[in-house]
């Protein structure tokens, strides 16, 4: 049964605040000896509580709701069993938790033996990773009445604590993942419903999925092999609302980790790929960004489109425009592209993706770069880039090649981008993925 909760704008928050909360990057305070047993963190400790309840999860550290304190929660209930395989809990070790409450915990490694899973977090809302986490600890410090507490933990309860503790030290799972499995959870819901998905901070109710998108590939070629049946083969899984979407895909789906197939010379000025490059073009206006890959509508063919409107000038500091070195890119559509770096130099600054929906990280990027490839009717065509337009270049042709700039991010700095609406707002905050 989950606790009722009243908003509150300010710590102890009543939601779990997000990645990029300064909170979250420091190490937490230990609570001083003569507060231990004070009104002020037995509320604080039942706010956590709570909280940990009313979201149904199994962990809650003090920064989590912007108190940098070094208090952390745990419980892993009976009823969470029903959820699920047996084989699944079995094979990570699952078993009933009580409530634990740990005021100045500190762990000890009791066994070096690592096991993977995939693991998620309340302030990474939506997403999950591989994390190694040891097997076996033992915690200890104050406990629920003020009194020494001490637990050995295995399996899955072990990897609650080491959690947990990460937090205390202004770690965050990201910083252990393996990024090649960092996905976001619902990807293949927002497919399903044609983008008409969101993420929220609170618990909320999913929209109605809508119908699909699939007229683009409805039609075939007068060859022994129609388009439709050549790109089929291409597919890597089976899919509930046929590509091309009019929504960017989320990570976790396949194909933005697969190498994208080329075009084949026969069908570079064919209607298909025209209409596939239309809803490319489509859907970069749509959400007004600067440039899209065949992958992130689910096509997994090598074509990218960019395109960096004057007016973006408008909205942006002109320091940071010029920081970036950033200038107007004409709408740019490339089939089959190749990129030569050729200034080798590497700037650092805040990238974004429309299919990793809400976060940013600091990403390092060649200076400037050539493209050479087919444009839209088939005709060999170059280009030079430098500065940001180089950045938006790298950027697209890591998608074609079944990357993502998390892989090499700076991971101290992936931040939720409207992390502090979410704490203004109570938690009130959804991040979507249609337009």
């Amino acid at each position: 049964m989950s606790a009722e909760l009243v908003a509150r704008s300010a710590p102890p928050y009543n939601h779990f605040t997000q990645i990029g909360d300064p909170v979250l990057r420091q190490r937490a305070e230990e609570v001083a000896a003569d507060r231990v047993d004070s009104q002020e963190i037995n509320d604080i400790v039942q706010q956590m509580v709570n909280v940990l309840r009313h979201y149904d999860c199994v962990g809650v550290a003090a920064p989590q709701l912007g108190v940098p304190l070094r208090m952390l929660v745990m419980e892993f209930r009976e009823d969470k069993r029903e959820r699920f395989s047996p084989e699944i809990y079995e094979q990570r070790k699952m078993s009933t938790l009580p409530l634990a409450v740990f005021i100045n915990p500190e762990m000890e490694i009791i066994s070096e033996i690592r096991h993977t899973h995939p693991e998620g977090c309340m302030s990474v809302r939506g997403f999950s990773a591989e994390v190694a986490r040891y097997d076996r600890v033992r915690i200890s410090g104050i406990g629920k009445l003020g009194t020494p507490s001490e637990m050995l933990l295995e399996g899955w309860n072990a990897r609650i604590a080491q959690h947990e503790m990460d937090h205390l030290n202004g770690v965050i799972y990201v910083d252990r993942m393996d990024v090649s499995s960092f996905n976001c959870v619902t990807w293949q819901k927002i497919n399903a419903a044609g983008g008409r998905e969101y993420t929220s901070i609170m618990l909320q109710p999913l929209h109605k999925l809508c119908r699909g998108h699939h007229r683009y590939l409805s039609t075939s070629l007068a060859t022994p092999q129609s388009f439709r049946k050549w790109y089929q083969q291409l597919w890597t899984t089976k899919r509930t609302n046929l590509p091309p979407y009019d929504h960017f895909t989320q990570i976790g789906d396949p194909v933005l980790r697969d190498k994208a197939a080329e075009v084949p010379a026969d069908y570079v000025n064919s209607k298909e790929i025209h209409a596939i490059i239309d809803q490319m073009v489509n859907v970069l206006r749509k959400y007004d960004c600067v440039g899209i890959a065949a992958p992130q509508i689910g096509v997994s063919l090598r074509i990218i489109a960019m395109e960096f409107k004057p007016s973006i000038r408008k909205e942006l500091p002109e320091s940071t425009y010029k920081a970036r070195q950033m200038s107007e890119l004409p709408l740019t559509v490339l089939i089959n592209p190749q990129l030569a770096v050729t200034d080798y130099i590497k700037h650092k600054h805040p990238e974004g993706c429309m299919s990793v929906r809400g976060f940013s990280a600091e990403v390092e990027r060649y200076a400037a770069v050539k493209l050479t490839g087919l444009d839209r009717e088939g005709s060999a065509t170059e280009l030079e880039l430098s500065g940001w337009n180089a950045r938006i270049a790298q950027h697209e042709m890591e998608h074609l090649d079944g990357k993502l700039y998390t892989d090499h991010m700076d991971r101290s700095t992936f931040m939720c981008t409207c992390w502090e609406t979410v704490n203004t707002k109570s938690g009130r905050v959804e991040i979507p993925f249609y337009k």
